[in-house]
Order: C-alpha cells, then structure tokens, then sequence
C-alpha cells in the first residue's frame, strides 16, 4: 500500500522527508533503513498505481455506454477527481496524488481510440525521451553537485523545531494553520503536478495497452506478457533501484530522487504490476482482499492519510519528528491493516466505497452505469 511510502512523510513533512539523507544527524543504522527505504519503496507505488490507473482508463472506454456522451463525460469525471484532491490537499495533507491521476485521466481522452500499433511507438518514444532526458539531468546534476544550501538546518526541519518551516507548523500550529498554509503552497503544487507527472506519462498507456493486449487475461498470452514483464522489471529494476546506493553516502539530492522516481521506480513497477496481477488472478484470501481494496481505493487511499495525520500532526497523537524509519513502517502496517479491515467490512455490507460512490454521483450523465448497490 502507498502509506508506506506516505508515512515518512507525514511523520516529517515533505521539506524534511525528501532530504531526510542529509540530514547529519543519522546514525548509520538510520541511514541505511533511510536507503533501503529509498531503494524498494519510495517511487514504486506512484508507477505501480499509473500503470493500474491506466488499465482502467481503457476498462472505462470499453465499458461505456452512453457513446454519445464522449468526452463530455469523462473530462467531467477527472474534473470531479480533481476536485476531490484539491479539498484532500487543502483538508488533509498536502501529498495528494489525486490531482495527477485527474491530469493522466484527461492525458489518456487523446490516446483512448488510437490503434494499438499507433499506441505503442507513443510508448516507446515517450520511455525512450523520457529515459534519456532523466539520466541526463541525473549525470548534470551530479557533475554540479546540487546539494542543499549550507545554512538549511536539517535537523531543525526533522524535529519540527524551525520555526519558519512547514515542520514547525505541522507539529505545533493548529488545525485552522495547517489548512492555511496548504492553501498558501497550493498554487505552487498545482503547477508542479504536470512537471512531476511529464517523467510518468508513459505508465498509464502502458496500462492502456496492456489492457486491450490481453496483459491481465488468464490466456497463455497473458502469463507469457506478465512473465516477460516480470523478467524485465525485477532483472532490471532492482539492481537500478540498489544504484541509490551510489547516491546514499553523498550529498546529492536531486540525482537520487530522479534516479528512483522517474527512471527505477518505473521500471520496477513493471514487474511488480505484473506479479499483482499474477496473484489477482489465482483464488484466495489475497487476491479477494486486493480485490476488496481495488473497489474502494480512493476511499482507501484517504481513509490512510486521515489515519496517519491523526498520528503525527498536532490536532492528533502529536509524535511529528518523533520516531525512526523502522517506527514509520510499523506504523505503515498497522494504517494498512487497518485500511484492509475497514474495506473489507465496507465492501461487504455496502458495495462500492463512499468516495467512489460520491465520485460516481457527482459526474453522472444521462445513460450512465448506475451505482452499486449493496451485497446482500
């Protein structure tokens, strides 16, 4: 589950978490959970959902049916998301990823009726120019030296102490301030959305296409592409994503987040999709619980940044800047188990989740697919 990839960042703010590796002071145990965290966590579960995200961009199209009502209702379905992550930003937490699937959803309106042929060398151009484009500024970027400015006190930033940062605000302001401040970095968030999802555009027609190619069938041909999927991402993606460690012992910040967020986390995400889909396809508790979490995920998603703000910010348990990567990840799985049981129950006596259900109300149209209705 994305918390815990989150949960650092909550636990940290955003300032502190993406340069909790400079932070002097570590000790070395810290510094390497912060690594492993880094290597296998951070940057895969944004890919792993794109790729999902745009497999039911194409299940969306195939199943539509008001034809007539094409795009009109699908801009009008991403404009709600967006909508809904602009008040999951501004209410809960300032790390949504709501507001980028909106952008991939309105991404994939162009590329939806494009052949399959066609689709595909958009796929390759875009990870070949993308790939390139990446390494480049991870080569640039590394031959400068970007580091963090010499007067940022990173340790200040961790605790929550700096009175100016967002940390400060995080752990001791209130509720009403927290709320304010997001409002205040939220112009800045949404021009950076289109930037930060430009690097990922492939991913949900990656999706797209594997979806009409039959990836996620229990054919011969699926288990032969998930198979080379599998082959691919985890032969290459895991001894890129251990690449991280290059960066781990230096001051380099931006070479190390663009490395894993745009160039191994993908690449891992392609064989960690395809061995979910391999488990989602053979019967049992597993595959019926993600299958549980996947009819509510936005429900989901929400459900764990309200549980892990309550743990660390101010109007909660109060324990920002507090704990350790090894505490965060505890953490993690008890959000997780908990998000697990509440959709289970949920799904059971109530059908589709409560935002999704909301979502799907909000951008109805004339002829569309009515809501689910509860399991008897």
């Amino acid at each position: 589950m994305i918390i815990f990839a989150n949960v650092k960042f909550m636990g940290e703010g955003l300032e502190s978490g993406f340069m909790s590796l400079m932070n002097p002071g570590l000790t070395p145990s810290e510094k390497t959970w912060e690594t492993a965290v880094l290597a296998f966590v951070n940057g895969k579960w944004r890919s792993l959902l794109l790729l999902v995200f745009g497999a039911g961009l194409a299940i969306q199209y195939m199943r539509r049916t008001n034809a007539g009502d094409w795009p009109t209702g699908h801009i009008k379905r991403y404009a709600w998301l967006y909508a809904l992550g602009l008040l999951h930003f501004v209410l809960i937490w300032d790390g949504d990823i709501l507001m980028m699937y909106s952008l991939a959803g309105i991404l994939g309106l162009g590329v939806l009726k494009m052949p399959q042929d066609r689709l595909l060398k958009w796929i390759k151009v875009g990870i070949g120019g993308i790939g390139i484009l990446c390494i480049l500024i991870v080569l640039a970027s590394t031959i400068l030296n970007f580091i963090p400015p010499e007067d940022l006190d990173l340790e200040s930033l961790h605790s929550g102490t700096s009175g100016s940062s967002e940390s400060a605000i995080l752990a001791l302001g209130t509720y009403l301030d927290q709320v304010l401040h997001r409002l205040t970095i939220l112009p800045g968030y949404m021009v950076l959305n289109p930037i930060l999802l430009a690097p990922l555009a492939p991913l949900p027609l990656l999706g797209m296409w594997w979806m009409r190619n039959g990836f996620f069938s229990s054919t011969p041909e699926g288990l032969s592409a998930r198979r080379k999927a599998m082959t691919w991402g985890f032969g290459l993606g895991i001894p890129m994503n251990l690449a991280v460690l290059l960066f781990a012992q230096s001051n380099l910040l931006l070479p190390h987040w663009i490395w894993i967020e745009s160039i191994a986390g993908p690449v891992l995400s392609v064989g960690s999709l395809a061995l979910g889909a391999e488990i989602w396809l053979k019967p049992g508790l597993l595959a019926e619980t993600l299958a549980k979490v996947g009819r509510m995920a936005m429900s989901a998603y929400v459900f764990q940044s309200i549980a892990g703000t309550a743990i660390f910010y101010s109007w909660g348990l109060r324990q920002f800047g507090k704990l350790t990567m090894p505490g965060y990840l505890l953490i993690a799985l008890g959000i997780s188990l908990l998000t697990w049981s509440f959709c289970a129950v949920w799904s059971q006596l109530l059908g589709q989740g409560p935002l999704e259900r909301l979502w799907r109300k909000l951008s109805a149209t004339p002829g569309s697919v009515p809501t689910y209705s509860p399991r008897k």
